[in-house]
């Protein structure tokens, strides 16, 4: 079976669809990902700034319904 990134991407979907089913906590959840996801946003800002460093921040401190 061949698919991008090596299949990861059909067992990460499948573990986080098995785990709403069965009722458990997600493998990956919204912090997670956000943890994972925003450096590689903001690489793109670092480049623009010639490599200076850019804060990553924490999303957890964010007002959430300020957001929506």
């Amino acid at each position: 079976m061949r698919h991008g990134h090596g299949g990861s991407d059909y067992i990460i979907m499948h573990d986080f669809l098995d785990a709403i089913w069965q009722g458990r906590q997600v493998p990956l959840d919204i912090w997670k990902s956000l943890d994972m996801t925003l450096p590689g946003i903001l690489s793109v800002t670092t480049l623009s700034r010639q490599d200076a460093w850019v804060e990553v921040p924490d999303p957890r401190s964010w007002s959430w319904p300020d957001l929506l």
